[in-house]
């Protein structure tokens, strides 16, 4: 027996209306040089047991829809295809995530907004202000701009991609555009440093989103970062070097103090530099390390890290160049007079100008230049060579001080920061161990 021909619902629902007005309505021919009107709307084409549909809509867009619940609500969830094809993979794909319990609800949430929340979020926390301008900044200069408005749903890994490879090859051609390179090359690209920098503050911020449940991945775990290459090594003073450096602070009238306690507690400048009278104690010998001073706008900020804040014991010599000090500056407070600020306030700096406003970073790093060239001390070395000096002193030698011990005093959040930035230096101090090693070893079999 000949198999019966399949009917669509079309074709059964007009079988029916011709049984039911008992006249045949046969289907007109079509004339040859037209077309068929399209349908307003193609009825969408549904799949048993709540497993949604396909559809078209009048302007010939394709569409699946499928009823979920999200967020314990019950929600229809639309995603729009070019055509059939695309529309049924997009339904498929949406009942694969509705399985796995990964569909959320639509949200218009941007990724500079999500990075916003998220630094807001540490600063809640006690993010330091330095490091919340520092992230404030790379937002403004590498994702704004660029992937600022996209919303984080949208953001793919491909996207992310692609955007640190801008950076790598062109990062630096609009704010820089017309420097050349110490080679003379055109400056075009950001190095992997700052790029990895960048991811930092852009894979936290995302996975925040994830944890708050507007994403259900986050795209910049999968993301390659750029290799990083070997960080130059900061020129340091040696011990001797140090010894001279100290001498040499007590005839400089004006920075005198700050250096010698730059060398005494290798703090960093902008923690000396913020340092006010009411955190240094007279009796106990020591200054409490409670802020630092911002080397952009010059404002008072909390340290970098709660690590930073910390207390540090200065030599009988230190304080008296701080007494002698103090007094030259009561002369500049008594001729600048009211507009000085208050004395024991946060305003009221130890490393202040003569109208008690604060030292810039780059004032403190011209007059070191002069010092140095004035001691006869290599040139090459920064400001922040002085901390790294102070570093490598107590980690090296005979006498080495243990690295969490260092690590303290330096204001590091952690032994494993002070193993990481001195890893050149305690490599010396290896070979120096090994040396000795092989000393003991063969001592006896060189007797015999």
């Amino acid at each position: 027996m000949p198999r019966r021909k399949a009917s669509t619902p079309e074709t059964v629902s007009s079988a029916s209306h011709a049984r039911a007005s008992g006249v045949a309505r046969p289907n007109p021919a079509p004339v040859a040089g037209t077309r068929t009107a399209p349908s307003r709307s193609r009825k969408p084409r549904k799949a048993p047991n709540g497993q949604g549909g396909i559809g078209q809509t009048a302007d010939g867009r394709w569409w699946a829809r499928l009823t979920a619940e999200v967020d314990g609500k019950k929600k229809r969830l639309v995603a729009y295809a070019k055509d059939e094809e695309g529309a049924r993979l997009a339904l498929e794909e949406l009942r694969t995530r509705r399985h796995r319990h990964e569909l959320v609800a639509p949200d218009t949430l941007t990724v500079a907004k999500a990075v916003e929340q998220y630094i807001a979020l540490k600063v809640a926390g006690g993010l330091g202000s330095q490091t919340a301008n520092g992230y404030r900044l790379t937002l403004s200069k590498y994702l704004a701009p660029y992937i600022g408005g996209v919303r984080v749903q949208a953001l793919t890994a491909a996207r992310i991609q692609s955007h640190y490879l801008f950076l790598l090859t062109e990062g630096r051609s609009r704010p820089n555009a017309g420097r050349k390179a110490p080679d003379g090359s055109p400056l075009a690209g950001l190095s992997a440093n700052t790029v990895i920098h960048v991811h930092r503050l852009l894979r936290p911020a995302l996975e925040l989103t994830r944890r708050n449940k507007v994403i259900t991945t986050n795209p910049a775990q999968d993301v390659v970062l750029p290799r990083l290459g070997d960080k130059p090594i900061a020129a340091v003073l040696d011990r001797d070097q140090l010894g001279v450096l100290a001498a040499g602070a007590v005839a400089d009238e004006r920075w005198g103090a700050f250096w010698l306690l730059l060398v005494e507690t290798g703090a960093r400048q902008s923690e000396l530099l913020g340092l006010a009278w009411k955190h240094v104690d007279w009796k106990t010998r020591s200054i409490t390390i409670a802020g630092s001073l911002n080397r952009h706008n010059r404002a008072l900020a909390t340290t970098k890290n709660r690590s930073s804040k910390r207390v540090l014991g200065l030599s009988a010599q230190a304080i008296l160049i701080l007494q002698n000090h103090r007094v030259r500056q009561d002369a500049d407070r008594a001729a600048a007079g009211p507009d000085y600020p208050p004395a024991g306030s946060d305003r009221d700096l130890v490393f202040a100008r003569p109208d008690g406003s604060p030292w810039g970073a780059k004032s403190a790093y011209d007059a070191f230049k002069v010092l140095l060239a004035s001691l006869g001390l290599p040139g090459n070395v920064h400001l922040h060579g002085v901390r790294h000096s102070v570093a490598s002193a107590l980690l090296t030698g005979e006498d080495a001080i243990d690295i969490p011990t260092v690590g303290k005093l330096l204001g590091h959040t952690s032994p494993a920061t002070t193993a990481g930035v001195y890893a050149h230096v305690l490599q010396k101090q290896q070979d120096v161990a090994s040396a000795q090693l092989h000393r003991i070893l063969h001592r006896r079999a060189a007797a015999q």
